[in-house]
């Protein structure tokens, strides 16, 4: 028999407004608002700088509303990185010194027994050069 792989936690919201949910549509009245407000504070004295302010609140609003980042939207996103950003951070990890002999001993291919004298050493190395 077959097995089919079910997707899980899907989250969708309801379109209400069109194609628009009802933050995304709320969200588009108040970039439009807030456009509509640039318009009378100095749209009708300096168009350019009009027409700027325009691209960019529109062009952020946008973005925020429709972009995601790493599969999430822009909003959800940006909260969760400040959550990050400003939150506690707990560190567990705490590095240990070691001696050179304790990180030997804790080495599970160290052997007491196969440990060599100073002594023996040179007395081999006395018999094969016989410069002493």
């Amino acid at each position: 028999m077959q097995q089919f792989s079910v997707p899980q936690f899907l989250q969708r919201e309801p379109k209400i407004f069109g194609p628009f949910t009802f933050k995304e549509f709320l969200a588009l009245v108040f970039i439009g608002a807030l456009i509509a407000i640039g318009y009378f504070w100095f749209g009708k004295k300096n168009l350019i700088l009009f027409l700027l302010y325009s691209i960019f609140v529109g062009g952020g609003g946008s973005f925020l509303i429709f972009g995601k980042i790493q599969g999430m939207g822009t909003i959800e996103f940006l909260g969760k990185f400040i959550d990050f950003i400003l939150g506690s951070k707990k560190y567990l990890w705490k590095k240990k010194e070691f001696t050179q002999t304790e990180f030997l001993k804790k080495d599970s291919f160290f052997d007491e027994s196969l440990k060599a004298d100073k002594d023996d050493a040179l007395n081999k190395i006395k018999k094969k050069k016989n410069i002493f």
